[in-house]
């Protein structure tokens, strides 16, 4: 278990309504067999564009700024203009943090309470505000260390193509 975390791209079809002159064929095979799908009766095709594990301070941007602090695994609309802020923050904490400023420090475990070390970015206070973690059983942890980082850059490789789409969709599951 875990805190997952998809971005979904939803294409509007309407092939029942005539006037949308929509036309096309549906061939998808499931172990070799077609699956009966009637292509007239398609409201919607949903793709899946992006994807996080325990990415928490993505998880808390998006529960944050674009579901008003609820976090019940709802499927929430993301408006163009939050997917062009959340890239912008990525972009600049990504550029803060120097792969060569880092330091050991010792922490205690949230849940067992035990000590260990991990190696973090010396200026972490300088961009956690930016996106702070979010702690949770399932959500990993929260130190601002090249995981961190690299879930930024995955971000910011996952919207880069959408910041011009207006039917993208965040949830997540824990």
């Amino acid at each position: 278990m875990g805190l997952d975390q998809y971005l979904s791209k939803k294409h509007y079809i309407g092939a029942h309504y005539e006037h949308r002159k929509i036309t096309g064929e549906i061939n998808i095979k499931e172990d070799g067999e077609p699956l009966d799908i009637n292509f007239n009766q398609v409201s919607e095709i949903t793709e899946r564009v992006g994807y996080w594990r325990k990415a928490n301070q993505i998880h808390q941007w998006f529960v944050q700024n674009v579901q008003d602090g609820v976090d019940e695994c709802q499927e929430s609309w993301v408006p163009n203009d939050d997917i062009k802020e959340l890239l912008a923050l990525c972009e600049i904490v990504v550029s803060a943090l120097d792969d060569n400023n880092m330091i050991t420090i010792e922490k205690k475990d949230t849940w067992s309470d035990k000590p260990y070390t991990v190696e973090v970015y010396a200026n972490q206070d300088e961009v956690i505000d930016l996106l702070p973690t979010s702690q949770g059983f399932f959500f990993g942890d929260d130190n601002i260390d090249k995981y961190y980082k690299q879930d930024l850059q995955d971000t910011i490789e996952i919207l880069t193509p959408l910041v011009d789409c207006d039917q993208i969709y965040y949830q997540a599951s824990w």
